[in-house]
This record gives C-alpha cells, structure tokens and sequence, in this order.
C-alpha cells in the first residue's frame, strides 16, 4: 500500500473534534476489501476519531488500492491494485462512477506537490496529472538503473523526496522538472527496515509501521514521537496516512452506538426485578457502557433515576410503583468508570417501558363483631389493587377457601362450628391476588 491522502468536507458527519494542534488523516484498509476508513490522528496527543467510511467499488475489476488522493475540488483519486497496470480514477462524489485515466505503463503512486500538482509515479518516470483534460502528461525518466515502483514520496520543506521502500535506506531528493536529475541522499537514511509507507503533513514527515504511526526528523533520521494502535489497526494491516498543509479540519464521526434493547415493555410486580437484553452496538477505546431507568423519553439524560452496570434493575427506593420508567443502554466516554454524560458522541439505545404494580391488599371488616356458635355472621372484604380478586382465607377450623370477587369490595359469610368454644374466631387472609400481582 501506498500513502492515502484524505481531506475536505466531503462528508456530512457531526460530531466533537480533536482539541489539540498537530493533525494528520490516517487511511487504513480493514480486511475485507474495498473499503477504507479514515481517522483523525491528533499528533500532540496521540488520540484520535473516525471521520469517515468510504466504500469505492471499481467498474474496471481490481481488488485493492496503490493509492488515494482527494484533491481540493472534493474528487478523489484512486490508482487500483490488483491487477495488470492498474488505471488511475477520478471519482466525484457520490456518484460510484469514475473518468477513468489509463496510465501507459505501470504506475504505482501519487503525491501533490508544493506547488499543488499532482505527480504520479512509476516504473518509467515521473508523470503530472492534468485534471482539466484527465491525462498524464510525461515529466521524465529517472536516473538510470531506479525502480520507482515501490517507492513513498512525500514533502518536506519545499521539495519532494521519495524513499525506495525494498531498501529505506536510499533516500532521494526528486527534480520534479528533471526526474532523470534526481540525487540519493544517503545522509538522511529513514533508520528502519520495515515501515510500510511515508506520508507528510506540512514539513512533518508521517511514517507508518504496522499499527504504529512515528514522526520523523529528516534532518538528523530520528524519529521524534511516536503513537501506536493496537487496539484500532492490526499489526498486519498495510496503513497509509499524508493531508495538504491547508486542508480544513473534518469533524469527528461519533462512532459510539450503545446498541439495541430487543426486550418488550414489561409490567412487575413490587419486588420482582428487571431484566433485559441490550445487544449489538461499538465502543470506542475509551468508552464505557451502562444502564438507565428514566422518565422523560424527550429528556433521557436529565430524567435517569437509576443506574446500572448491568442490565438488570430491582425495585427499590427512589422508584416507586404505578410509575411508567423507561429503560435503556447508554454508552460514552469514560469517567471514572461511568459514562461521561457530557461526551458530545453519547449514544443511548432504543428504551423498553416497565411499571411496577404495588402489591395487592385486603382489610376484612365485621359490621358486628358477635356471634354465637352455629350462626353465621358476612365478612366484608376492602381490597387495593385491579379486579379482579382471588382471596383465600381460613377460618378457625376451617378451610382454605378460594372466592373471586369482580369488584374493590365484597362479602363472604362464615359459619361458626355448634361446638366452637367462646372465645375469638379467627378469619384470616392468606393469599391474594389481583389482575397483575399476587401476595402471600
């Protein structure tokens, strides 16, 4: 792979943007094909963001890219791989279908140069890209017995250098009037053997190694900073990085997504507890993922009255029952191990309802409280709750009896036994339920 150069407005993402001064574009090409994604590597600090996702599917077959521009016109330009001389594309977009520019020999990579022409490079010289007639216009050969092929260039204070990748050792300044002129510089060798491309961004110089990005000094050959990703780019996967000094800054694409809540609405009863599902979604390197009951779905961060590491809530003060609370996943920043409600890309999922139902509850009342053995004597019953209700009581020395009652309030008669002793007869409750919960 060769440097990718991304930049512009192009994309209408929103998001936060990096704080910090340095910046440059990184492209990196996943394992599936035909793909790119573009990150926002902030140099001071090492941190970084998404700005973009940018599927290009060729007409004219090829499975990979060489190389990428994106010009300061909004176009980009591709040189395929993957096939026999690959040709050179001009994409505008959106639209997938590009003015396609057939090099007349085997071309292999791209740069722009301090005067803003385009220089496409390869096996027989030096080319400039003409993009008012979408030719190439041969500059030169190079020196007799160099194999641009796999070959960086990049920019540094004013002059174009290119860097033989089979051997970083030889280091040229390039004539891009004379091609034929240019001159190795073993003074300034790149002290690597195993980077994989060279880009710039103003006079810094952007190695790439594996996941790992290094600012190099051409002056003294030393690489001043350095800023690894092994969490985000695999040490296998070829990584390609340069922008114009003057491309404007892209926002960030808020890549967080706290994933789906798949659970129904739910209706509990008073000291059961919430469980559900929270499936799918993408965490950042420093983002975090919680639980949350609220109760405003137009306020979801100012009206959580619970939060969980888990998904799973129970019943439990300040909750109280009858109330309609919603549940939901959230994800953001990291903040002392809980998500950062101030984090420009917080995500929350879909939300599922749940209610708490209150328990049931009966009094049972006697309109007189005496009674002689052998009479019979109705009980009325005051229940709390949604009808209907299923009581079973006892008596003494009798039951269980089960009895439904359509409405809050009802009546049952008890007999008491010809022999039962003076004394108290105890009526009593022991199960109860309602059209939602029961209680024992």
């Amino acid at each position: 792979m060769k440097k990718y150069l991304i930049a512009l407005s192009l994309f209408g993402y929103s998001g936060s943007l990096l704080v910090g001064q340095s910046y440059v574009y990184v492209g990196y090409v996943p394992s599936s094909l035909g793909i790119i994604n573009v990150m926002l590597l902030d140099v001071e600090t090492c941190t970084y963001c998404d700005v973009a996702t940018m599927p290009f599917f060729s007409p004219n077959g090829g499975s990979q890219y060489t190389d990428m521009l994106v010009l300061p016109d909004g176009r980009i330009v591709i040189i395929r791989g993957g096939i026999t001389n690959p040709p050179i594309e001009i994409f505008t977009p959106p639209s997938q279908n590009p003015v396609v520019v057939q090099p007349p020999d085997l071309v292999s990579g791209m740069v722009i140069g301090p005067n803003g022409t385009v220089y496409v490079y390869g096996a027989s010289g030096l080319y400039a890209l003409n993009l008012v007639t979408n030719n190439l216009d041969f500059i030169g050969p190079w020196p007799a017995g160099i194999n641009f092929v796999d070959a960086e260039l990049y920019v540094y204070n004013g002059n174009v250098f290119g860097v033989l990748m089979n051997n970083q050792a030889e280091h040229f300044q390039i004539d891009v009037n004379d091609p034929s002129q240019s001159f190795l510089i073993p003074e300034i060798p790149l002290n690597g053997s195993t980077y994989s491309s060279v880009g710039h961004f103003g006079d810094m110089v952007l190695l790439s190694q594996g996941p790992q990005f290094h600012i190099y000094n051409p002056m003294t050959g030393n690489v001043d900073f350095s800023c690894n990703f092994d969490n985000v780019i695999a040490a296998t996967t070829n990584v390609i990085a340069a922008v114009p000094e003057n491309a404007p800054l892209l926002p960030c694409m808020c890549m967080t997504d706290a994933g789906t809540v798949p659970t129904p609405n739910q209706l509990l009863c008073d000291g059961e507890t919430l469980n559900f599902m929270n499936t799918g979604g993408f965490l950042d390197n420093n983002d975090v993922k919680q639980y949350i009951l609220f109760t405003n779905p137009n306020d979801t961060a100012g009206s959580i009255v619970a939060t969980a590491n888990t998904p799973s809530f129970g019943f439990a003060p300040p909750l109280e029952a009858g109330v309609t609370y919603y549940f939901a996943a959230m994800a953001g920043d990291d903040l002392n191990g809980a998500v950062d409600l101030n984090d420009l890309c917080l995500d929350f999922s879909n939300a599922g309802t749940v209610i708490w139902r209150p328990l049931p509850s009966v009094a049972l009342s006697l309109a007189n409280p005496n009674v002689c053995p052998g009479n019979c004597i109705d009980v009325t019953a005051t229940f709390t709750g949604t009808a209907p209700f299923t009581l079973t009581y006892t008596a003494s020395g009798i039951g269980p009896v089960t009895q439904t009652f359509p409405g809050n309030t009802g009546s049952f008669q008890v007999c008491v036994p010809p022999n039962a002793p003076l004394g108290g007869f105890l009526v009593e409750a022991t199960s109860l339920a309602d059209g939602f919960c029961s209680c024992q």
